[in-house]
């Protein structure tokens, strides 16, 4: 199975770091087909110029202005069947991208999301109501999985999560129109139900995430 990994960055050199040694770290035990793509949004900072000597990382540099325009760019360079968005500032859990790329192929979903989790696992996340009559944005935070498998949701946040890319491109992606830093997932996601397709979680991963 082929996959792309997409790490946008704005002004975060740290957390590039960390997040491309966490995803090779787990990439290299995966026996998956894999590569990595580092959109660098702004500075071309000592990371990026750094990451860009490494073989296993290709370096995508530009004025995005958003995180959903600089996972874009990086989906336009990608040639996995499966690409992974993570933010800059992610790590994912042991086992992440196996279980992620088998659930996204096993389900057919557009996109599967995975939960998140803050400092020390203090508090978990598996998604939000949808905020219908007010700001269409998040309400109703889960704390709890709805099932011990693989199960349908409305929306989840965009850490750390896996498109199927003939799905993502067919529906147009993200919306480049849209700017600043977040509130694209429910546009994406709700583009993707209009269509037919499917958005799922993975509760038995997940990925810490620095708030």
């Amino acid at each position: 199975m082929d996959i792309s990994v997409v790490i946008p960055s704005h002004r975060d050199p740290a957390g590039l770091y960390f997040t491309f040694a966490a995803a090779a770290a787990d990439l290299e035990a995966s026996g998956l087909h894999w590569e990595i793509i580092a959109v660098v949004d702004g500075e071309f900072h000592e990371t990026a110029k750094a990451l860009k000597s490494a073989q296993a990382c290709r370096i995508v540099k530009g004025e995005f202005g958003s995180p959903q325009a600089s996972r874009h760019a990086g989906a336009e360079k990608a040639t996995g069947e499966f690409i992974f968005f993570l933010d800059s500032h992610v790590v994912p859990c042991r086992g992440f991208f196996l279980q992620m790329a088998r659930t996204a192929q096993e389900t057919g979903a557009a996109i599967v999301f995975s939960p998140h989790c803050t400092w020390a696992r203090g508090q978990m996340g598996y998604g939000y109501g949808v905020d219908w009559c007010g700001n269409l944005w998040a309400r109703d935070h889960q704390t709890e999985p709805t099932a011990n498998g693989p199960y349908r949701v409305a929306m989840m946040g965009h850490g750390a999560i896996c498109v199927h890319r003939e799905k993502y491109f067919a529906a147009g992606g993200y919306w480049q129109e849209q700017r600043g830093w977040g509130g694209e997932e429910n546009h994406l996601a709700l583009k993707l139900w209009m269509l037919g397709e499917q958005c799922w979680v993975e509760p038995r991963v997940y990925h810490w995430h620095y708030m």
